[in-house]
């Protein structure tokens, strides 16, 4: 469902390691252009959007009503200082929501490059031109959603668990062959 103002529905889940500043600061740049962010965080993370026009924060939600923000969003937006795995991106995948996200940690292993947007970096020139870009072919997002589903998909814990069994079985193997 679009927004009625038109704007972009960006959303940013979650406190840890989530790089609130410069979400801020991306947000900062972009006021008064087509773009809105929805932020559930912690209330100390807050702070960082005092005075944003184009920030929402959310508080409160039931698991179907995360559920529900992650389908209305448009893109998840999240620029990251560190990660191993992150639900809050596996969750908006499996939704169908494109990620925006910078290479941290184990980002890159999981949000597949060609149907999300990965940074090298967070330049905040880079991010800003991207939404953009974005606005200018509102096509593009909802374009990728079946795309980003499939993946989140293809990573299903009763697809890939074999993948775990092999490695700890293997793993086992070696160490057997160390005792010996």
């Amino acid at each position: 469902v679009p927004r009625s103002d038109g704007a972009l529905r960006l959303l940013l889940v979650g406190s840890t390691e989530r790089d609130h500043a410069f979400a801020a600061g991306v947000m900062q740049r972009v006021q008064g252009e087509p773009f809105h962010l929805e932020v559930l965080t912690s209330p100390v993370n807050r702070q960082a959007y005092e005075g944003l026009s184009n920030v929402t924060c959310l508080s409160g939600l039931s698991d179907p009503q995360l559920v529900e923000i992650y389908r209305r969003a448009d893109l998840l937006f999240m620029p990251v200082l560190d990660c191993t795995a992150n639900n809050a991106v596996m969750e908006a995948m499996a939704c169908g929501t494109r990620v925006m996200a910078n290479r941290a940690g184990g980002i890159p292993e999981y949000v597949k490059a060609d149907c999300n947007y990965l940074f090298d970096r967070k330049d905040m020139d880079e991010w800003v031109a991207a939404l953009r870009r974005l606005d200018g072919n509102r096509a593009e997002l909802p374009a990728r959603r079946a795309a980003v589903r499939a993946w989140a998909e293809s990573m299903d814990w009763r697809l890939i668990k074999r993948q775990y069994l092999a490695l700890y079985d293997a793993a086992v193997g070696e160490a057997k062959k160390t005792e010996d």
